[in-house]
């Protein structure tokens, strides 16, 4: 009966997989696997309007990956990886700086590197988060780090606007922070719907979150939430009491188990924000930009304010 239902269920992954091929751009496979290493088996699809995503199980690296492509253009515009049962830290026992150097010793190009301490939610386990870019202004990498061992949990790459949008991913994160001075950036995500482009652009400051969209074809802000109260917090600001409301804010997560295994019963939300697009969408009035862009002009010159470390 075992090898009946692993036969039924093979069966269907390759019928939802072959679904996927027949309707999307023949490119979108071959351009996914690149972003993999070559023994990476795929395993499942999903696709919504907007992006397509291909799953992949790497048996000899014992690590899972997930890959998001832009539709239109097609794009990659997100990888994920995560390693094969590994958890976090049952307290917080490293500092900033080791998260950081162990960070630098893996990614020697890594610049503008952050670190914060998120708690993940299904078992309370610590890790560090390490957001920084690689030399380039159209990527951020995100480490997790076990906040005891220092050993790579994870990686999630963010790509920004693929060639012919002219606003890339440092530009977008710089205008978000010069409303949010002396702000951190923890998270980009680049997203296209219905044909608009724009990034979604998270800040911390003083455990407060702001949210901001940041269009990318004119680089204005076209939506800038109420700042909500952080659960994550920055690495140097961590004190033990910060456990009752740390949580993992990284909802991409729901897509691998303990056992790096895709966990379907999320499939439904590609990104990693607890709203639904549709919420977005209908507070975005792209014929008229947001009144809040004007009061927003005073803080034009700071711009380019000393947030460079903090990207």
């Amino acid at each position: 009966m075992k090898r009946i239902t692993a036969l039924l269920t093979a069966v269907a992954m390759l019928l939802s997989i072959g679904s996927m091929a027949a309707d999307t751009d023949p490119d979108a496979l071959p351009l996914a696997k690149m972003q993999v290493p070559a023994m990476a088996v795929l395993t499942s699809t999903d696709e919504d309007d907007n992006r397509l995503e291909f799953t992949f199980d790497d048996k000899v690296g014992q690590a899972m990956y997930r890959v998001a492509l832009n539709r239109s253009p097609l794009a990659v515009v997100k990888v994920e990886s995560r390693m094969y049962g590994k958890k976090g830290a049952d307290k917080v026992e490293l500092t900033q700086e080791d998260a950081l150097k162990r960070v630098r010793e893996l990614f020697q190009q890594a610049v503008t590197a952050n670190a914060f301490v998120e708690r993940d939610d299904d078992d309370g386990r610590f890790h560090f988060t390490v957001v920084f870019r690689p030399g380039d202004d159209n990527t951020l990498y995100r480490a997790k780090i076990h906040a005891a061992t220092g050993e790579l949990l994870g990686l999630d790459v963010k790509m920004g606007a693929p060639e012919g949008i002219p606003v890339k991913l440092l530009a977008a994160m710089q205008t978000a922070l010069a409303q949010v001075p002396g702000g951190t950036a923890t998270d980009v995500e680049f997203e296209s719907d219905g044909g608009h482009a724009y990034y979604e652009i998270e800040i911390l400051l003083s455990r407060q979150e702001y949210k901001f969209l940041i269009d990318a074809n004119s680089g204005e802000i076209i939506l800038a939430e109420q700042p909500r109260q952080a659960n994550i917090v920055l690495a140097r600001e961590y004190r033990e009491d910060d456990d009752d409301f740390l949580d993992d804010r990284d909802d991409d997560d729901d897509f691998f188990d303990n056992n790096g295994f895709f966990d379907n019963g999320d499939k439904d939300d590609m990104d990693n924000d607890d709203r639904d697009d549709s919420e977005y969408r209908d507070e975005i009035d792209y014929d008229d930009n947001n009144d809040d862009d004007d009061s927003n002009d005073s803080n034009d010159s700071n711009d380019s304010n000393d947030n460079d470390d903090d990207d």
